[in-house]
């Protein structure tokens, strides 16, 4: 059985998932805490690279976006270009190899831990 296709899209109101051309998940930007990125150790063989959403939902909603999926190397690129991101001293953390999360989105908010307390 082929594995289905997640693809990414997203505007200048929301990023939206789809699964099979059915939508799985919806943000709007304006409920979005921070952005970042995060490795695991799984890599190369499993997937192990993603971007990291963070709702300001109490508590907070995490979506991990693989690099892999349709479109979410553009999304990556779009949020790279918004005015309020930073990249911390650690990168995108592309090529780490360790469990470890770095927010480059709001700049405020620059090199510390997506998933760590705000």
């Amino acid at each position: 059985m082929k594995p289905q296709q997640v693809e990414i899209a997203f505007d200048n109101k929301a990023i939206v998932a789809f699964n099979a051309g059915v939508l799985n998940w919806e943000i709007e930007w304006s409920n979005i805490e921070r952005i970042g990125y995060r490795t695991t150790g799984n890599g190369p063989w499993q997937d192990d690279y993603f971007l990291v959403v963070r709702t300001k939902d109490k508590p907070a909603r995490f979506y991990d976006i693989s690099l892999d999926w349709k479109g979410a190397k553009e999304l990556s690129t779009f949020i790279d270009r918004l005015p309020d991101t930073k990249l911390p001293p650690e990168g995108k953390l592309a090529n780490s190899t360790k469990n470890i999360s770095v927010t480059v989105w709001p700049s405020a908010k620059s090199g510390q831990s997506v998933e760590g307390n705000s």
